[in-house]
């Protein structure tokens, strides 16, 4: 874990930004977000992970976890989109193609946009 002098290093986190962010995203949705962690590339923390969150606590709980992940040299990765409800939660790892499918044309359309 990092030193608290280096937390000090790390910038501050807008939580009211998040907010309105996250809102504008999924403030009607149902399901789970898909927050990926991934750790910067020429660092020594090359793994990545994955958590999800409902529409109502993902502003929140990135808000805690940006100081430590800074700290880790990993980059949240918010994607944009919900999945269903326990589709994509890791003991059901056989919808991963229709996740992509899903993610890729959310991407496409913020692309086009």
């Amino acid at each position: 874990m990092a030193s608290q002098a280096h937390l000090h290093d790390l910038p501050q986190i807008d939580l009211e930004a998040i907010r309105v962010y996250c809102k504008a995203l999924f403030g009607y949705l149902d399901g789970y977000v898909p927050v990926r962690f991934i750790g910067e590339k020429g660092t020594t923390n090359a793994s990545a992970s994955q958590k999800f969150y409902t529409p109502g606590e993902v502003a929140e709980k990135i808000w805690r976890v940006a100081p430590q992940a800074a700290a880790r040299h990993e980059a949240i990765y918010v994607v944009p989109c919900t999945v269903a409800n326990g589709s994509m939660l890791p003991e059901r790892s056989k919808d991963d193609d229709d996740f992509q499918r899903t993610a890729g044309r959310v991407a496409e359309g913020l692309q086009a946009a």
